[in-house]
């Protein structure tokens, strides 16, 4: 390719390099599942502490996460996004509202220590406000380091949860 072919973006009907198989153009917009009370997968093993407006629970990766295989082959690590999931699910645990509540926002989301099989991503959530129609939370994963005998952080960041639009529930 040409330097200036680079620049301009790849016709429509041409495969992305990233995705092999994208969506065509015209395909429908996402739609939540209408059974939102079904979780598909539950990260958290167990609440060890709980009051009004925190939440403490655990979640133990084991090999046993088909997920892990990829991510790293030779060097497992619990994913990202599985940790902020991990703590999406503790918030929603702690709220425990009568309606499904979707992430709509994360902020200042950083990562630390990675966690890998045979350790416990310890996460802490509190809620900072409750509004009407949403709730502003910060949550903390931690991860015990084998070599330092201390607790590291994980994962930590502020996020917002809210219930699926009307229109799409």
């Amino acid at each position: 390719r040409h330097l200036t072919n680079l620049t301009q973006p790849p016709p429509a009907h041409t495969p992305n390099s990233c995705n092999p198989n994208p969506a065509p153009i015209d395909s429908p917009p996402f739609t939540p599942r209408k059974d939102h009370a079904t979780v598909r997968f539950d990260l958290i093993d167990r609440v060890i502490e709980r009051d009004a407006d925190t939440l403490v629970a655990v979640k133990s990766v084991t090999n046993a996460e088909e997920y892990l295989a990829d991510h790293f082959p030779g060097f497992p690590v619990l994913p990202g996004v599985m940790m902020l999931e991990t703590l999406v699910q503790a918030a929603r645990n702690l709220i425990n509202a009568d309606q499904p509540l979707i992430l709509a926002q994360v902020r200042n989301l950083r990562y630390g220590n990675m966690v890998q099989p045979g350790q416990t991503l310890t996460v802490r959530v509190t809620i900072r406000s409750r509004h009407h129609q949403h709730y502003e939370l910060e949550g903390r994963g931690t991860v015990h380091d084998r070599d330092t005998l201390d607790n590291q952080v994980a994962v930590q960041g502020r996020f917002r949860l809210e219930p699926v639009p009307p229109d799409t529930a």
